[in-house]
Order: C-alpha cells, then sequence, then structure tokens
C-alpha cells in the first residue's frame, strides 16, 4: 500500500517525484518529464519569429504635372529703378519691381506657406509608396559667387558697432531678373564671430535661372514627398520665361512668369537682422531665428553669437515651392494653354520608371530554437512511453472513472456487481440511485431524508456498520 501511495503521490507532484530517493521508477521520471514539457512552449516560440521584410518592384506611373512653369502663369511686373535699401554699393545693386500674383497662383502661395501635402495627378493610385524621379520646375544656380569680410567687434559706440558690416547678422533679398529671360537674383548675408571680437560675414549672390528638374519623390497614392528638393538634377534651361508680343498690359505691367514666385519669396524670406537691432524681417518672424548658432543677447555681454548660412534652406524652400506650381499648372490649364506656355516638345503628361516600395511580414524559422524543442519532446515521450508498457495484461480497459475506483476497493455497495464489470455497465445497472461519499448516518439513528435515501459508496465508517480489514485485501 505504500508504494502504492508513493506511485501516486510521485504522479501528480513533481516534489516528490524529485524527493522520491530509492522510491525513483519510471513513474517519477515520466513526472520530471512531463513537466520539464512547459518549456517546449518558449523554444517553438523563439524558433518562429515574424521579420518585416522590405521590397522593392519596378514600375511604370502616369504622372500629369507641368516640367516647367508655364509662361505668364505666376504674376505681373512693372519695373522702377532702385537700389537694395539699407545695403553698401559694394553689396550689389539690382532691379526693383512692383509684383503682382496671378489669381491662379495665389492658392499654391498658401498650401506653400501652411506646408500642405503636395498632391499630384496619377493615373492610377497604388496603396504601397512608390520612389520615382519626376520631371517639374526647379531653380538652378547660376553665376554664383562668394565672399567674405571681418570687422572688429572692439570698437563699439554707445553699446553697439559702429561699422555696418558689424552691424548685420542675416540679410536675404530676392529680386526678380527679365533679360534676357526672366530669372531670380538671390542675395544672402550671414556673420559668425571668431573669439567674440571679429566678425565674419560671408556673401552669396546667384542668379536662379527656371529651369526642368529631375527630383526625387516619394509618393503616397497621390501625395507627393520630395527628397533633397534643394539641389534637383537640372535636366534642360526653361526658355519660355522671355518677354513675347502681347506681354504688355495696362498701366506699364508685363506679364510675368516668375513675378509671383519672387513675390513670395519676398514676402516669406527678405530678412535683415543685426545683432543690435531688426530692419526688415518676414512676416512670421521665424525665419531668421531658426539661423542663430548661439543665443541672442546685447552685446555688453560677453557672448559670442552667430548664424549658420541659410542658403540650402532657401533654395529647398523655392524650388518646393517651384514643383507645387507645376503640379497645380498642369491642373487647370487646358491643352491649348499647355501647348502655347510650354517649350515645344514639352507635355504635362509623363510616364516615368518608379518603384514600389513597401514591406511585408515573413515568417522565419530558427532551427535551432526547434531541434531544442523537438529533442525535448522526443525525450519526454520516451519517458512516457514505458508507462503504458503491458497495458494489454488487465484484459479490459481501464478508466478513471470513480465507479471503476470504487469497485477495485470494493465498495459495499458494488458487492453484487461482477469483479470485472466496466464502469458503464456499473452505472446503467444503478441508474438513478443515490449514493454518497464518506461517512453517513445510520438510517437508525438519524431521521434526516439524506440518510435514508443514500447509501455508502466507498470508505468511511458508519454507526451501524464496520470496515473489516484483514492481512490480505484483494482488490476485485
Amino acid at each position: 500500500m505504500l508504494s502504492l501511495h508513493w506511485d501516486w503521490a510521485m504522479s501528480v507532484r513533481l516534489t516528490k517525484a524529485l524527493s522520491s530517493g530509492k522510491r525513483f521508477n519510471i513513474l517519477a521520471r515520466a513526472c520530471i518529464c512531463s513537466t520539464l514539457i512547459a518549456i517546449d512552449g518558449p523554444l517553438l516560440q523563439r524558433a518562429s519569429s515574424v521579420t518585416h521584410v522590405s521590397y522593392r518592384n519596378p514600375t511604370t506611373l502616369g504622372v500629369t504635372l507641368s516640367p516647367e512653369v508655364p509662361h505668364g502663369y505666376s504674376g505681373e511686373y512693372k519695373a522702377v529703378r532702385a537700389s537694395l535699401i539699407g545695403v553698401p554699393e559694394n553689396f550689389g545693386t539690382a532691379d526693383a519691381y512692383e509684383l503682382l500674383m496671378n489669381p491662379d497662383f495665389s492658392p499654391i502661395l498658401a498650401e506653400w506657406a501652411g506646408g500642405d501635402p503636395i498632391s499630384i495627378k496619377l493615373d492610377s493610385g497604388s496603396p504601397d509608396q512608390i520612389s520615382a524621379h519626376i520631371q517639374a520646375p526647379a531653380l538652378a544656380r547660376r553665376r554664383c559667387r562668394t565672399s567674405h569680410f571681418s570687422g572688429d567687434y572692439t570698437e563699439l559706440q554707445n553699446g553697439r558697432p559702429t561699422n555696418v558690416f558689424n552691424q548685420m547678422g542675416v540679410f536675404v533679398d530676392f529680386g526678380l531678373l527679365t533679360a534676357p529671360r526672366e530669372g531670380i537674383n538671390m542675395t544672402v548675408l550671414f556673420s559668425t564671430n571668431r573669439n567674440c571680437n571679429e566678425d565674419n560675414i560671408t556673401q552669396v549672390t546667384c542668379e536662379l535661372e527656371p529651369s526642368i528638374g529631375l527630383y526625387p519623390v516619394t509618393l503616397q497614392r497621390s501625395v507627393a514627398t520630395l527628397v533633397s528638393p534643394e539641389n534637383p538634377a537640372i535636366v534642360a534651361v526653361a526658355n519660355n520665361t522671355g518677354v513675347r508680343p502681347g506681354d504688355s498690359i495696362s498701366e506699364g505691367f508685363t506679364v510675368s512668369t516668375m513675378a509671383g514666385i519672387v513675390s513670395a519669396a519676398q514676402d516669406r524670406y527678405n530678412t535683415e537682422v543685426s545683432f543690435g537691432r531688426v530692419r526688415r524681417s518676414p512676416q512670421s518672424g521665424s525665419f531668421q531665428t531658426g539661423f542663430f548658432s548661439l543665443g541672442f543677447s546685447d552685446y555688453s555681454s560677453n557672448t559670442c553669437h552667430g548664424y549658420r548660412g541659410p542658403t540650402e534652406v532657401l533654395m529647398a524652400g523655392l524650388n518646393d515651392l517651384m514643383f507645387r506650381v507645376g503640379a497645380k499648372a498642369a491642373t487647370v490649364l487646358n491643352n491649348t494653354d499647355q501647348a502655347a506656355d510650354l517649350d515645344q516638345g514639352l507635355s504635362m503628361h509623363q510616364t516615368v520608371d518608379a518603384a514600389q516600395i513597401g514591406s511585408h511580414n515573413v515568417y522565419t524559422a530558427n532551427y535551432w530554437y526547434f531541434l531544442a524543442a523537438a529533442l525535448l519532446e522526443f525525450l519526454c515521450i520516451a519517458c512516457i512511453m514505458p508507462l503504458y508498457w503491458g497495458y494489454w495484461r488487465l484484459g479490459r480497459s481501464v478508466s478513471f472513472s470513480p465507479l471503476e475506483t470504487a469497485k477495485a476497493f470494493d465498495a459495499p455497495i458494488f458487492a453484487h456487481c461482477h469483479s470485472n464489470s466496466l464502469a458503464n455497465k456499473i452505472a446503467s445497472d444503478f441508474g438513478e440511485r443515490r449514493v454518497r461519499y464518506g461517512p453517513i448516518a445510520d438510517p437508525l439513528e438519524s431521521g434526516s431524508e439524506d440518510s435514508k435515501t443514500a447509501e455508502k459508496l466507498s470508505f468511511g465508517l458508519s454507526s451501524a456498520r464496520r470496515l473489516l480489514a484483514s492481512d490480505t485485501v484483494i482488490l476485485r
């Protein structure tokens, strides 16, 4: 009986199996293995994983977008000869113009200033992200010159530098060029300090020529995102910006391809900021402050000030505007206007090579974890299989039915049943007869309803009936 109890205890409690000592047997080993099989779950989880794999599939894309700014699209101008206000003569002079924007151009300016997504017309949309190179209007840098000046901060008058060079922090100016073709004159100055005493001023002047640029673009459905718009590859120069017969209109104004774009650049970027004062600044006031490399304070303090060069940021913003003009013009101009306002041989309908890019889930297997899990499973099978060896010697099917258990331990209520009766046979013989496990009251000593109707199923004592035991107990 003690051996039987230990076999049961080792089968249900791991601690009993581990502490069985000399009683350790195949049942204890099977218990340990069946417990260790829990490790199999984490191993199988590590054996399979999901990774995001990027793909790039070549495709073609139909785009409706003007490769250059249509002639006379953005506005009008009237020339007035003037010098750049507040700039020394050796900084250069340029023509000044009264500029007007066309009604079709004003919505583009609002979207550009607000940083709205760029929407372009595609022949067919795609839920995947698309990478492509698209031809669109661009500004090419021509005849750029860089000069350097220096000044001495030690010469102060009332806490401010006396020299105009030393008063300069950031200066940005855009002007319209009209001959022989329209363009933009860009003048940029910015100062940096060295040893808190010497001011180094860098001057960059460039002529920006309307051109056709090849932009790297990513597309999600019909929304375009420009990649490095400050320096697109220049495909060709736009030759449609010169003055044509009939461009002169009333009150001295001339139809212009670039006037609206120059006006937008002036409104947003023209800036003249010094360490001692601010003379001109954009309406938002945020452009120049983004280029402070150090904090702003009065010259009386011992703080060095400086600015970063804004040229690349300016070019990125202007080309972003040019791209938007090409996208918008393609949606508002009819075929007749397109043929007349673009250079010969150009079309607003482009077919470009592109690539669908994205990622998808790929299931991968780590075979080392899978091998460890498989070995553990086979080990457990090898430990448990011996328990079933010789089951045929029983000569009958065995279950954990409580009726079979009670019959095996010779419950008095089953005394008349055949010794080899199965659980189904016992259940059908007794039907709905009520029984109870454990001690019950003697029917003669208790008047309870339970005691009158229930019969003893198994172990325990009653006051009227005692369990008889002998040295040898035969389980039937």
